[in-house]
């Protein structure tokens, strides 16, 4: 579903993507999606969920693609997309407002921005000391993706806190 409302919306989906998504999806919507998530060099990764990508790849459901010049692996809806999401339809219907409200707010984002973002998400969740402190939070955020500027944390959390994903004071 993921990969369709994309396509919609003509935003690009690589595979970081779809592992940044999923996890906001898991994280910011309360829907279980069942994957587990640690910390990874582009914030959140769950490698069961690389496994499933794979695996939907190989049965006609997404197309994954490499990039052109090293780019990442492009990933659209496959052939067999509908079928498999009319099968599954009871399911996918009690969680397509939360998935289109993902999609929506962040599938527009560049995957910079989702790597900062997810990594923002997954600090305030399961960072022991972050407690809803905004310095805490940046702090941490600097620590673990120093590429990052103060004024882009600062504005990612801004617009966190203004969408009410994050609680912070």
């Amino acid at each position: 579903r993921i990969a369709e409302l994309s396509e919609a919306r003509q935003f690009s989906l690589r595979k970081t993507k779809v592992q940044e998504l999923v996890f906001l999806l898991n994280e910011l919507s309360g829907v279980d999606t069942g994957y587990k998530f640690c910390f990874y060099t582009y914030g959140p990764f769950s490698s069961e969920l690389a496994g499933d990508v794979d695996y939907l790849d190989r049965i006609g459901v997404l197309n994954v693609e490499e990039g052109s010049g090293g780019d990442g692996y492009s990933v659209t809806a496959g052939k067999e997309a509908t079928k498999i999401e009319q099968m599954v339809a009871s399911r996918l219907d009690a969680f397509a407002s939360n998935i289109e409200k993902i999609v929506v707010e962040f599938g527009g984002d560049s995957a910079r921005d989702l790597e900062l973002i997810a990594t923002l998400v997954y600090i305030s969740k399961y960072d022991p000391e972050f407690s809803g402190q905004r310095c805490r939070l940046v702090t941490k955020a600097r620590e673990l993706k120093p590429k990052f500027s103060n004024l882009d944390v600062e504005k990612k959390v801004d617009r966190l806190s203004q969408k009410k994903f994050l609680s912070i004071h």
